[in-house]
């Protein structure tokens, strides 16, 4: 004989895989779905945070930044604990906003899930980012973008000496032409 509290976990976990299929079977459709359906489906369903965020990633294919930027701060508002929405938004405020934003965002979302492994690794790779692009652009001569990076990479990493050291060779460089 099965106790009842078997029973009561038992079903638990049924309704659980069952809430989960539905909510893979939703992103599906919502995944599938044309931009026009989209904004349809977001007008009607102004507290579907999925939504939102299927609205953004299509906006962002179709080239429409600031359109994107705006249905992933939508659906970030909605929900502030799925980790997929928010490292759309941050990405969506780095493209709209610049790196501090979004490390801001990204910074946000970690305040109230510390232990995500998926925003850590995205903040980690948008520094990786910052400190290639810095190296490159000063490779290539385009100092103003690098010095911009060196400055983002500090804002991050403000004793990293390395950067520093770089950042104060370069403004000297550019300063003596």
């Amino acid at each position: 004989m099965i106790a009842p509290l078997a029973l009561l976990l038992l079903a638990l976990a049924g309704i659980a895989a069952y809430l989960w299929y539905g909510r893979i079977q939703a992103d599906r459709a919502l995944e599938d779905a044309t931009l026009e359906q989209l904004r349809q489906i977001t007008a009607e369903q102004p507290r579907n945070a999925r939504a939102f965020h299927y609205l953004g990633l299509r906006l962002t294919r179709a080239r429409q930044p600031v359109q994107a930027f705006e249905a992933h701060a939508r659906a970030a508002k909605l929900d502030p604990d799925d980790e997929e929405i928010w490292a759309a938004y941050a990405g969506a405020t780095n493209a709209q906003h610049g790196p501090t934003e979004a490390f801001r965002v990204m910074d946000d979302f970690l305040k109230r899930h510390p232990d995500n492994t998926k925003l850590k690794q995205e903040r980690d790779s948008l520094l990786a980012i910052l400190k290639r692009g810095a190296e490159l652009f000063t490779a290539d001569k385009h100092y103003n973008e690098a010095i911009r990076s060196y400055r983002y990479w500090l804002a991050e990493e403000p004793d990293n000496a390395q950067a520093q050291q770089a950042l104060d060779l370069l403004l000297k460089k550019v300063n003596h032409k």
